[in-house]
């Protein structure tokens, strides 16, 4: 396992570092972000005081419509926190480890009628959990995904979960059933500027997901270039778009040491993290150029806007956010923003859209 994490580690860093950010004459905006009907600055929001809540390495946030903030940490003993808004109590739930109902890496959490749905990109297996009586979260299911190679995976419905597919499946999407076998597969892949060395999969256009409460729609949000999909689950790619840079990737081998991998240029870190309702969805923008020489801050990796589409694309407004948000999750009742930052140490940030939307244009 460490070197899996290794080497984990080694792709993230290239990929970060590895290439000094240039434009083209080729780039392609469908969009920019003067596009956008609307546009507000909340600021830095307001810290959620908690006495029970410790975070140490926060990396993914969710809200519960019944009031709970369900929060995805790295490397502790318990990797999923819950915390109940009502009362203040707070659940530690999924351990660390290779068993049944345990997970070595949390990485993706995202909840479907109800159901909480944690995602274990190392082993392939997606745990799910239902609350209880007490408000609490038991295991309900274990999936084990039958592509091994899955890169990511959003609970559509209770019986459907769609992933990036790996490369033995040569499409964009995976649709698993409520037993992990894949049932579909959908799409292709955004084109490299160099498609005649070098054939596009998902380790270079990885991207965030999230969909319509219906399952209906989805829409992926690329890391690494400013792409945005939007598919419907039964009938494929609906819209294919990106903006507001218009970032043309390549692609190249990077020796690592104990081999090769595939990293893309120019360096960009495009967009982070995404969530959905029946109306609209959100993806939060860094767009960050990497430069020759600099080594970004860790503040420049996160985004300070959120970027929200219709479900076919069109612009409707842009956020803008005091702190760089680590992974943001939205209360759609209440209008409230809850997002994970960090400056001395991490702590939750709430934004009330009703009260401090002040519009900027």
């Amino acid at each position: 396992m460490k070197g899996f994490l290794s080497l984990l580690s080694a792709f993230l860093i290239i990929t970060i570092f590895s290439a000094c950010s240039h434009s083209s004459s080729n780039n392609v905006k469908d969009f920019i972000e003067s596009d956008f009907k609307e546009s507000y600055n909340l600021g830095k929001g307001e810290a959620y005081k908690n006495d029970s809540l410790f975070l140490s390495s926060p990396r993914w946030i969710r809200y519960h419509p019944d009031s709970l903030l369900i929060i995805q940490e790295m490397g502790t003993p318990y990797l999923v926190k819950v915390v109940d808004l009502k009362s203040g109590s707070v659940q530690q739930i999924i351990p660390k480890g290779k068993g049944t109902n345990e997970m070595i890496v949390a990485w993706g959490i995202d909840l479907s009628e109800g159901h909480l749905s944690v995602f274990d990109g190392a082993q392939k297996k997606i745990c799910q959990l239902t609350l209880d009586d007490h408000r609490k979260f038991k295991f309900s299911k274990e999936i084990l995904l039958q592509d091994k190679g899955t890169i990511g995976a959003y609970p559509v419905s209770k019986d459907l979960i769609v992933g990036l597919s790996g490369i033995t499946q040569n499409s964009r999407l995976s649709l698993f059933d409520e037993a992990g076998a894949i049932v579909d597969t959908m799409g292709n892949f955004p084109s490299l500027g160099n498609n005649n060395e070098f054939k596009s999969d998902n380790n270079l256009f990885s991207s965030y997901i999230t969909g319509t409460p219906e399952g209906d729609k989805i829409a992926l949000a690329c890391t690494n270039s400013d792409i945005i999909e939007i598919y419907n689950t039964k009938k494929g790619l609906i819209k294919r778009f990106q903006g507001p840079e218009g970032i043309q990737l390549s692609a190249r081998q990077q020796d690592v040491g104990v081999g090769t991998i595939m990293v893309t240029e120019p360096g960009f870190r495009g967009y982070s993290n995404a969530v959905a309702n029946k109306q609209e969805f959100w993806v939060g923008y860094v767009g960050y150029k990497m430069q020759k020489g600099l080594r970004p801050k860790r503040a420049d990796m996160y985004p300070k806007k959120i970027f929200c589409f219709d479900w076919n694309g069109n612009p409707l407004k842009k956020i803008e956010v005091g702190v760089p948000l680590i992974s943001f999750a939205v209360d759609w009742q209440h209008g409230k923003i809850y997002g994970l930052t960090e400056s001395k140490s991490p702590e939750i940030v709430v934004f009330d859209l009703h009260s401090k939307m002040h519009p900027t244009i």
